[in-house]
């Protein structure tokens, strides 16, 4: 086949269509892609809110709860799927915590009313109390041990300012009851009252220590005795004379039973019970006159005879005294 040239063809476009249909893509990518954009600024937003805000609030929380121990704030479930039921365990725990910190809470105010009132009760004790730690030093005292031992408001008695027993014994006698006393605090064993003195001035302490169980702690009660010693040495003085009288001497209660009786009482009348026993010439008879002047002077006398047993049982004379 051959082929014959007949002449040039010129073909003239317009680039108008083909801007137009260019800008026509280009508007309509841009559309789809704002489009695609919001959609996903949509979907993301409903995934914040559906994931991200709730874990973000579960996690504040938590750390609310783990750092300052809020535990009455509750989160709200939005939707009752997995993260809801997270949710929910999360509040529940949340009632547990705080239900058992309310038990805690009223356990340690009922702690601290006791021992509110067990310090009041220590405080209001007339006797003093020392507690002594297991490395000898005071760890608590009441009003009345600081009224007996003022120096110890004084901290100045070591470096550390701790304070010892013997630091506020060191001034007593005699020294083997100091000693003996220290080794039981020692030794956490109970030691018996023991009278101790004071060098100077002379006051008497009862002391004694008592073991405190679980810490080791021993427990000192101190008491003043000074005035009741001195009664007691008194009261001993006047038993003796008494009992040293050469006079026979008795005391009888309304019933004429004998409370007590000296010794030359005894020797001369024998251990009687009963003034009656007495085997006298002429009955004692207590008349209306008799009983007035008792009561009224204080004072009664009888002379009579009596049986005495030391004299082979003869009749002396007597002059018996009563006195109220």
């Amino acid at each position: 086949m051959s082929y014959h040239y007949l002449g040039n063809l010129t073909v003239w476009v317009s680039k108008d269509n083909i801007f137009k249909q260019r800008n026509q893509i280009i508007v309509i990518f841009l559309c789809t892609s704002l489009i695609l954009s919001i959609l996903a600024l949509f979907f993301a937003h409903g995934l914040h809110t559906l994931i991200a805000m709730p874990l973000s609030s579960l996690f504040h929380s938590m750390q609310s709860v783990i750092k300052k121990g809020v535990t009455h704030k509750r989160l709200d479930v939005l939707h009752p799927d997995e993260l809801g039921m997270v949710t929910h365990c999360f509040n529940e725990m949340l009632d547990n915590l705080s239900y058992r910190d309310d038990l805690l809470t009223k356990a340690f105010q009922n702690l601290e009313d006791r021992n509110h009132y067990i310090n009041q009760v220590l405080d209001s004790i007339e006797q003093g109390l020392l507690v002594i730690s297991p490395s000898k030093e005071v760890t608590y005292y009441n009003p009345a041990a600081h009224l007996l031992f003022p120096e110890i408001g004084n901290q100045s008695h070591h470096i550390d300012g701790s304070l010892t027993p013997y630091d506020i014994l060191h001034e007593f006698e005699p020294s083997t009851r100091i000693n003996e006393l220290l080794q039981h605090i020692e030794q956490h064993k109970r030691l018996l009252p023991v009278i101790i003195r004071h060098q100077v001035t002379g006051v008497r302490y009862q002391i004694s220590s008592y073991p405190i169980s679980g810490e080791q702690h021993s427990l000192l009660h101190i008491e003043d005795i000074t005035t009741r010693y001195a009664a007691e040495q008194r009261q001993r003085l006047a038993e003796t004379i008494f009992d040293q009288n050469p006079s026979s001497v008795v005391v009888i209660l309304r019933d004429m039973t004998v409370e007590t009786k000296n010794t030359a009482f005894i020797r001369y009348f024998g251990d009687i019970n009963k003034l009656n026993q007495l085997v006298v010439r002429h009955p004692v008879k207590f008349s209306y006159r008799i009983l007035k002047q008792l009561l009224i002077r204080g004072s009664f006398q009888i002379k009579s005879d009596v049986l005495c047993k030391s004299i082979r049982k003869k009749s002396i004379p007597y002059r018996l005294m009563i006195s109220i």
